[in-house]
């Protein structure tokens, strides 16, 4: 049964690599085969699952009682009454949903496709020769320019920047010792006298990019988070590929939407006129892992350890430097997926988003978070032109997805802990 809730929740995603996976893995359990032919073939209390799996996937914040309760209910069939599911399934179905969504994201930003022994398993991706560089096994390429930290024309990168500006904070803060030349100093400290009088209108443009409809009763410094994009189906065979490097790099082999809730015409999911915040000062981690607790004993502690894991030692560093911290950068990723879900850290000054995320990185996050079906090369490359390695654009992927599924989890924990 956990499998292929599992499964429902890659094909919601549209992610063939999770669907050949876990439909392999359901069957080798003793699985009924007719269930993998799609969620009419299954029993009214699995089809129940399918408006949540949308829900926590679309609009997570409008998670509600009566979600919970739906699942609760028990239903009048053929075969007599029907239960429905207990509380403490619930909570391990929401969690299964929300670990599987965040799983899928990474496998579709980072295009992994399926193991050969699984159906899709034979099927080869054309990859044009102008994109043969970004092979994960080709990671030479990228040494040149993380350990220059500059471009081809001779520019300065984005990375290089960012760890010019990380270094400038260890600095500043008494965590490293100024063993740079004045000369370098100098030019670091004319950078950040820029950055800050660049930001003087960051409030005022941030909210007309993303959201101009939730401007009223936002705290001061808090930066506002787009909408979801509204999708027909996230597990519909995309339009067919434009050539190189608009081409997606995730391939779709069968109709997966026999597994989503379009498929049993489920009634669909109201569109909010404004997207609310939920401020952490008012929920947090800590009150949902408290709920987690009494429901979910077992993975509780396993899932704290997961979402408070440090990056990789190499990431961001450069063999022969002395070592960077990297944790204001890593906080401005996390809270700018947050963000995307409506989840605001009231102790996080969002105009670091400016100075540790530019439009590249922007736009990958967004796209691994709210539409990670739809990455293509050109994402990548992007990444790539800002002088990221692809180790580092997967770590990036990572850890952008993992702050996705917390906020999910909260969402989730929080309605189950008013029942």
């Amino acid at each position: 049964m956990k499998t292929y809730i599992a499964l429902l929740a890659a094909a919601e995603m549209g992610c063939q690599y999770f669907v050949s996976y876990f439909t392999a893995k359901f069957l080798e359990l003793g699985g009924d085969t007719s269930w993998v032919k799609g969620i009419t073939h299954t029993n009214g209390k699995i089809r129940r699952i399918t408006a949540l799996n949308r829900k926590m996937l679309e609009r997570p914040w409008e998670l509600s009682r009566m979600d919970i309760i739906r699942l609760g209910e028990s239903d009048k069939t053929a075969d007599g009454e029907e239960m429905g599911w207990t509380s403490g399934e619930i909570a391990q179905i929401m969690t299964i949903l929300a670990m599987f969504q965040a799983q899928s994201a990474i496998a579709l930003g980072m295009g992994v496709v399926c193991e050969a022994d699984v159906y899709g398993g034979t099927v080869w991706r054309h990859i044009s020769k102008a994109f043969a560089a970004l092979s994960l096994e080709d990671e030479e390429v990228d040494e040149p320019m993380r350990r220059n930290a500059t471009l081809s024309n001779g520019t300065r990168s984005f990375r290089g920047e960012l760890l010019d500006r990380l270094q400038m904070r260890m600095i500043s803060s008494g965590h490293m010792s100024p063993d740079m030349s004045f000369d370098n100093l100098e030019k670091l400290a004319q950078r950040d006298e820029l950055r800050i009088r660049q930001q003087k209108n960051f409030l005022r443009d941030a909210i007309r990019e993303w959201r101009p409809s939730l401007t009223e009763n936002v705290p001061q410094g808090v930066a506002l988070p787009a909408s979801l994009p509204v999708w027909p189906s996230s597990a519909k065979t995309p339009t067919p590929a434009k050539p190189d490097l608009e081409q997606p790099v995730n391939p779709v082999i069968e109709d997966l939407t026999r597994f989503v809730a379009d498929h049993i015409n489920a009634v669909p999911i109201a569109i909010p006129s404004s997207q609310p915040i939920l401020s952490t000062t008012k929920y947090s981690w800590d009150d949902a892992l408290q709920i987690m607790h009494i429901h979910l004993s077992d993975v509780a502690s396993n899932l704290d350890r997961r979402f408070h894991l440090p990056p990789t030692s190499h990431f961001l560093q450069t063999q022969g430097w002395e070592r960077v911290d990297i944790y204001p950068f890593v906080e401005a990723l996390r809270n700018y997926s947050l963000g995307l879900i409506g989840i605001m850290s009231d102790t996080y000054d969002y105009r670091q988003l400016n100075e540790y995320l530019n439009d590249a990185l922007r736009q990958f996050i967004r796209r691994i978070s709210l539409d990670p079906r739809g990455i293509l090369k050109s994402d990548w490359e992007a990444l790539r032109k800002s002088g990221f390695s692809n180790s580092e654009i997967v770590e990036i992927g990572v850890i952008v997805c993992e702050a996705r599924f917390m906020g999910v989890l909260l969402y989730a924990f929080r309605i189950i802990g008013d029942i």
